[in-house]
């Protein structure tokens, strides 16, 4: 599982291929918030 922080580093090393990925699958907004959750459910 990757930590907010570490997905917010790959968007900001492959902006163009993360933009891409979430586009043709989950959106970003989406992820963070389901890690959110977890990290919450999880603590």
């Amino acid at each position: 599982m990757l930590s907010i922080e570490e997905v917010d580093a790959q968007v900001a090393e492959k902006p163009t291929d993360a933009k891409s990925k979430h586009e043709n699958n989950i959106p970003l907004n989406d992820i963070i918030a389901q890690l959110s959750t977890e990290t919450e459910s999880g603590d």
